[in-house]
């Protein structure tokens, strides 16, 4: 099944979230990087407010290793961030919500 029949087959979603975009917003300082946590907290209030979402994130942003590192955009020194345990947690969480 392919991305575009699985999207046709679902009814509209309410939002479509360019997840890299919230994720980098106002992460732009020395320290700073891609937020799982800016991202659930997103996700979060548009299900309390019973919204259908479809979350589009790279797969880059999705490692499946255990210490999976992703890109670091911002304006740090490191080109990398490591996962920590709370985005290996929230990442977990999404694809058991499907």
């Amino acid at each position: 099944l392919s991305f575009a029949q699985w999207l046709e087959r679902r009814p509209p979603f309410d939002y479509v979230l360019d997840g890299p975009n919230i994720a980098y917003a106002n992460q732009n300082y020395e320290g700073g990087g891609f937020s799982y946590r800016q991202l659930q907290a997103v996700m979060e209030y548009l299900h309390q407010k019973k919204a259908s979402v479809l979350l589009l994130l790279p797969s880059k942003y999705v490692p499946v290793e255990p210490n999976g590192e992703i890109p670091n955009h911002t304006s740090s020194s490191t080109a990398t961030t490591k996962l920590s345990v709370a985005d290996r947690a929230i990442l977990t969480q999404w694809r058991e919500d499907g």
